[in-house]
């Protein structure tokens, strides 16, 4: 049962992302936002975000003129953001002459990055995996127009509250028809130009 569930809600997740409109640049120069979707909610562990997928996007951000953020996916995910919202090419311009110091500067404020991100805590109960994505698109919207926008999540993508909310006897339903049910009714976050990576 718990595994027909996760197929179900995978495939209905999948279908989102796919239509909303997800898409990979392939310049590695240009400009990249990162927002970190962290899943830390009150009954489960606390996310490590160790992944070497989520440095080596935060560390393009940074190396980039970039900005991070971070939503926490809570029944009202909320932001937090890093260096007030601002690029560290500041940081970085101190070291532009010695490439060694300016990596370890990156690696240290990815490191910092992550440990408060995964320091997160739910301000409320619940879940609500499409409010989360939506609020990450708004975030990266808002920054350079021209830049790489990428969602790196870690979560299981299981909502309990919200449009889909996992309770609402989903197993039952076909997941293309549950995804037409949410574009008729306009509750698909809008991530074109946006890449999403899951981890979990």
């Amino acid at each position: 049962m718990k595994n027909k569930l996760f197929i179900v809600l995978s495939l209905v997740l999948c279908l989102i992302i796919v239509l909303a409109g997800c898409e990979k640049k392939s310049k590695s120069t240009e400009r990249t936002d990162v927002v970190l979707l962290v899943g830390n909610h009150g009954n489960s562990t606390i996310p490590s975000l160790n992944f070497q997928t989520f440095k080596d996007e935060m560390q393009a951000a940074i190396s980039s003129g970039g900005t991070v953020s971070a939503v926490l996916d809570d029944g009202n995910p909320f932001t937090q953001t890093f260096n007030d919202g601002q690029s560290y090419t500041a940081e970085l311009e101190h070291y532009k002459n010695d490439p060694n110091q300016q990596k370890m500067l990156v690696e240290n404020i990815v490191d910092e990055i992550l440990k408060s991100a995964g320091n997160m805590k739910a301000k409320s109960p619940e879940v609500d995996m499409l409010m989360s994505l939506r609020k990450s698109a708004e975030i990266l919207k808002s920054q350079s127009k021209s830049s790489q926008k990428v969602i790196l999540v870690d979560d299981t993508g299981l909502s309990t509250t919200g449009v889909l909310n996992f309770r609402n006897n989903l197993l039952s339903l076909n997941p293309e028809k549950i995804v037409e049910e949410l574009k008729a009714k306009q509750d698909i976050p809008d991530l074109s130009g946006i890449t999403v990576k899951w981890i979990q």
